[in-house]
């Protein structure tokens, strides 16, 4: 990508503004051929401030595709229990589980699952128990 960049400067330098159009068409391209997935990923950081304890966190949410997020923990307190995905649906690797045909298909989706996650996340590591309980997440406004 980037020898092709230079390359097609190099050959384009009297029409400068043709080139840079030119640019940035092959870059979304190559990205990918759909536009609506050119925002591939954002991170965000977290606080479970409750009494008594602070639990941080770092989101990433992926698109994965032009229909749906996936929703990765990369920083998040330690599992003393080390119990598997089907107890606190966090796979090994930070990414969480979401049952299949119910993927996150808006990033506010994709945040007020991560927040609902990282609530009960933050109550397994002080008592080995996932609460499997349903909830109405409202997701503030934040850049």
């Amino acid at each position: 990508m980037q020898a092709l960049a230079v390359t097609l400067l190099r050959h384009s330098k009297s029409r400068a503004r043709h080139a840079i159009r030119f640019l940035i068409a092959i870059t979304i391209v190559t990205i990918s051929p759909d536009w609506r997935t050119m925002m591939s990923s954002i991170e965000k950081t977290y606080e479970n401030r409750q009494a008594g304890y602070t639990d941080r966190y770092k989101i990433e949410f992926r698109r994965e595709s032009a229909s749906y997020f996936t929703i990765w923990c990369l920083e998040h307190p330690a599992d003393p229990y080390d119990k598997d995905v089907s107890h606190h649906h966090l796979y090994a690797n930070g990414q969480l589980c979401q049952r299949e045909g119910y993927e996150s298909r808006a990033l506010e989706h994709a945040e007020a699952f991560a927040y609902w996650w990282m609530k009960r996340w933050s109550i397994y590591i002080r008592t080995g128990t996932f609460p499997m309980t349903s909830e109405t997440v409202r997701v503030p406004d934040r850049n």
